[in-house]
This record gives structure tokens, C-alpha cells and sequence, in this order.
């Protein structure tokens, strides 16, 4: 595949793909702790299933996507250095930018719990800065 992949619909599709199969993924996986704790384990099982065969999904639609950008921080990824500057960049944006902002927003409508989580996360993206810049560096 040409540079022009990456300004297609394909790509695009691509990677909305990507983004909806990963918060699938997750969603699955949260919904599978709720009804083992219920006790359902026939429908524990199925969303098990689900889950395992979403992360292929993800997986399938980043092996064509990495060739290219990351979707999520358009950043070129492909080996171990390269995938540790496109997340690093994600972390940065999430600590320095997103989290930051969000935990504002929340204060400002009166949801301090709310906020208290984005700080949570912020706090969190920051030590995920911190270890990835270093992880940069080991080759």
C-alpha cells in the first residue's frame, strides 16, 4: 500500500474500526466481571468469547494500520521504539492536556467525584510519561 492509503476512506475506516473494536473490547471485559459477580456464568462465558475474539478484531485493524500511523496519536509505529513514541505521545496529551481539562470541566459542573478521577488519571498518565521516557532510551 502507497502514501495515498493513508488519505482514503479505507484508512479511515480503518481506523474507526480500530477505536470502536478497543472500547468493545473493554466493554465486554467490564460487563464479564458484572455478571461473574451476579453469578451468571453461562453469559460470563459468552462475553468472554466476545472479548477474546474483539481483541483479534483490534489487532487485525492495527496490523494494516501500522504500517502507516498510529490511530490514536498519528504517530508512525511499526517496532518497539516506534511504539513507545506513539504512546508516549498519547500519555502527554492525556496527562498534560485532556485529563487536566476534563477534571476542570467536571469541577465547573459541580461534579467533584468526577474530577477527582480525571486528577486520578492524570496523575497516573504522568507516571506513564515518566517510565516510557525512559523505556526510550533502553534499546
Amino acid at each position: 500500500m502507497d502514501k495515498s492509503f493513508e488519505s482514503s476512506q479505507t484508512f479511515e475506516n480503518l481506523r474507526k474500526a480500530f477505536e470502536e473494536e478497543a472500547t468493545l473490547f473493554f466493554r465486554y471485559k467490564y460487563f464479564q466481571v458484572i455478571a461473574d459477580y451476579e453469578g451468571l456464568d453461562k453469559i460470563r462465558k459468552i462475553l468472554k468469547d466476545f472479548s477474546d475474539g474483539s481483541i483479534d478484531n483490534v489487532h487485525g485493524s492495527l496490523d494494516f494500520l501500522r504500517n502507516f500511523k498510529d490511530p490514536a496519536s498519528n504517530v508512525p509505529i511499526g517496532n518497539t521504539q516506534q511504539n513507545i513514541k506513539s504512546i508516549l505521545q498519547t500519555e502527554i496529551e492525556q496527562s498534560s492536556m485532556n485529563f487536566p481539562q476534563m477534571a476542570k470541566v467536571a469541577r465547573d459542573e459541580g461534579f467533584s467525584d468526577v474530577a477527582s478521577w480525571f486528577d486520578t488519571l492524570e496523575k497516573l498518565k504522568r507516571s506513564h510519561v515518566a517510565t516510557l521516557n525512559e523505556l526510550k532510551e533502553d534499546k
